[in-house]
């Protein structure tokens, strides 16, 4: 009986402690001191029937404790443990051979069912592991999908700032100097004077073609999903009231780009129009999208 309380107390709170523990040596002397004391109640019980169970919970703590081959190892010294207790106890290897494939039987079972369940539950804690890892990288993200748009949003301001200090700050700049200097001609020189207004319209007219540029190009934007040339003949209708021809045309099947590249054709192309006309004082302008190289695709401006 006192080694009977003896082997559960170990079998409860030392194999506990083992699981905890993860130390080697401490798991190999558990199995060491179970088997004896599995062994030594037995013989004494003088049973070789129902008391050779008390050394089958230690082939599923085996499976959980330990690695291979170290398990391989610890039910081959549980099976000769009961093999030579059985031989002390009955003194011939008759009862040996009728108890053993008994004994081996239950052994095999106990492993199988507990590889099985420990198999399991390391496959739950797997999934689980993997399902906090791709939580946190959704989170994540979520994060730097936030903080691109962010900067998205940024670098937008930014040129839009950029352009209109560039563009329409110049241009009212320009005005508001030939406004005041036609003022200050204006009684003494009327003809000077309307020579600094006709240029005041001008200026005001290309104003006007820049305010319509940014607001067809934000337009754009929020609509990118219309193919590249229908976009770029959308510039085209802002400077319907030059003398500058712009075609646009296309070489070979059409296709869908992304979306940062339609917008850097995009802007390329209204860059391009606008320089052309402003500068160059370009009569004619044709676009050209060559689609014609399915891994390229080619924007020329003639």
């Amino acid at each position: 009986t006192g080694l009977g309380i003896l082997y559960l107390s170990i079998g409860v709170y030392g194999y506990s402690y083992c699981v905890r523990s993860k130390n080697l040596l401490l798991q190999l002397a558990y199995f060491v001191v179970q088997i004896s004391l599995g062994s030594l109640i037995i013989y004494l019980s003088g049973q070789t029937s129902y008391n050779a169970l008390l050394l089958l919970p230690l082939a599923g703590h085996s499976v959980v404790l330990l690695g291979e081959p170290w398990w391989y190892m610890a039910n081959g010294v549980l099976m000769l443990a009961y093999t030579f207790t059985v031989r002390l106890l009955t003194g011939g290897w008759d009862v040996v051979w009728v108890n053993l494939p008994i004994f081996l039987a239950g052994q095999i079972s106990v492993l199988v069912f507990t590889q099985m369940t420990v198999g399991e539950e390391r496959a739950r804690r797997e999934i689980q592991g993997l399902v906090n890892r791709l939580e946190t990288a959704n989170e994540q993200l979520r994060d730097y999908a936030l903080k691109a748009e962010e900067l998205a949003t940024a670098t937008e301001r930014n040129r839009i700032a950029r352009e209109i200090h560039d563009g329409l700050g110049h241009n009212l700049t320009a005005l508001n100097m030939q406004i005041r200097a036609a003022n200050a001609v204006l009684e003494k020189h009327p003809l000077k004077a309307q020579g600094f207004l006709i240029n005041a319209e001008r200026i005001t007219h290309e104003a006007l073609v820049d305010v319509r540029q940014s607001v067809s190009a934000l337009r754009a934007r929020a609509n990118d999903d219309r193919p590249l040339q229908e976009q770029i003949k959308g510039i085209t209708e802002l400077w319907s009231d030059t003398k500058t021809e712009i075609l646009v045309s296309a070489m070979g099947p059409t296709r869908l780009l992304s979306s940062q590249v339609m917008w850097t054709m995009f802007r390329a192309a209204q860059e391009a129009i606008s320089n052309s006309i402003k500068y160059a004082n370009a009569t004619r302008i044709e676009v050209i999208l060559d689609y014609r190289d399915p891994k390229v695709m080619e924007m020329r401006i003639v």
